[in-house]
């Protein structure tokens, strides 16, 4: 199990992310969002070259996009990916 704020995982439910993820060394110190401490999550995404952070900070949200990446909230990737059916 993996302790949480919110609570435990079980591991075998994030095992298949340990083997897909890769670690990145931006090099690159990014000053542009007015919490300093979230700064480096903009700079884990240029250097992952990510087309989105999802996030439910304000503080990112309100950058909206820096260098090819856009900063969108958790409703607006959710509508994006599940679409609502229109009703007939």
């Amino acid at each position: 199990m993996i302790e949480r704020k919110q609570g435990r995982i079980n591991q075998s439910i994030l095992s298949p992310l340990f083997y897909a993820m890769k670690i990145i060394e931006t090099g690159t110190n990014i000053d542009v969002c007015r919490d300093p401490d979230d700064n480096k999550f903009i700079e884990w995404a240029v250097g992952a070259k990510a087309l989105y952070i999802v996030s439910g900070d304000n503080d990112l949200l309100d950058i909206k996009e820096y260098d090819g990446t856009e900063f969108n909230g958790f409703q607006y990737k959710f509508n994006m990916e599940f679409p609502k059916k229109e009703d007939k």
